[in-house]
């Protein structure tokens, strides 16, 4: 019985590409129509309070907002499914990069990246908005490694202006190999601007609550 698991698996490491996007499409299917819980409730109280023009509880980026507008859609959820997408597309990136290498690794990485318990509980079942936010960072590591500046700019600006934590990082990305990285420092800078200024047009200077509740707010996860 071992033995013909054993050949399934290395038949799906051998169609590792096809087998990714069906299980993958079925995962977003799933956050797509999936009942609410834990921290996708919190998220969709806050748009309603967004929406209302309360800021008073959102410890979010200006993007939290805009993806608020997508939470009206009834029936499913778009935000939910959006965060399962990006962190599906970002390891299906990543598996591109084992291509070529023994099948073992190839079938050992997808299993990781679609059967994590932290994507699955966390991610998928509570709807976090990490899986998110991690898969726009992973992203924009890939496409500066592809020498895609631009496009890594933009990424990254878009995962900043979510959440603040990949911030840490963003020395690492400007400075490579003891190289200012000018064409990505230029694509995040002018993007997280214009995220941020198109914002500021909508909701005035209320986009800027999230840094005092985010200073104010006490750290959980040190």
């Amino acid at each position: 019985m071992y033995f013909a698991l054993w050949n399934i698996l290395k038949l799906i490491a051998l169609n590792y590409k096809r087998t990714y996007i069906i299980l993958s499409a079925l995962f977003v299917l799933s956050a797509l129509v999936m009942n609410p819980h834990h921290d996708y409730w919190a998220y969709l109280e806050q748009w309603d309070s967004i929406i209302k023009g309360d800021f008073t509880s959102n410890p979010y980026g200006v993007v939290h907002n805009f993806l608020g507008y997508l939470s009206l859609i009834p029936y499913v959820h778009l935000p939910k499914a959006l965060f399962a997408a990006v962190y599906l597309f970002a390891g299906y990136k990543l598996l591109s990069y084992v291509e070529g290498n023994n099948k073992q690794s190839t079938l050992i990485l997808m299993l990781i990246l679609l059967l994590n318990p932290l994507y699955l509980v966390f991610g998928l079942y509570y709807g976090s908005n990490d899986i998110f936010v991690a898969g726009l960072t992973l992203l924009s590591i890939i496409y500066l490694n592809e020498k895609n500046a631009k496009i890594a700019g933009i990424l990254f600006a878009i995962a900043i202006a979510y959440k603040f934590y990949p911030g840490f990082i963003l020395p690492f990305l400007i400075f490579r190999d003891k190289k200012l990285n000018k064409h990505f420092l230029f694509s995040f800078t002018i993007s997280l601007f214009l995220i941020y200024l198109s914002g500021y047009f909508i909701w005035g200077s209320a986009v800027l609550e999230p840094f005092r509740i985010g200073i104010d707010r006490p750290s959980k996860s040190l």
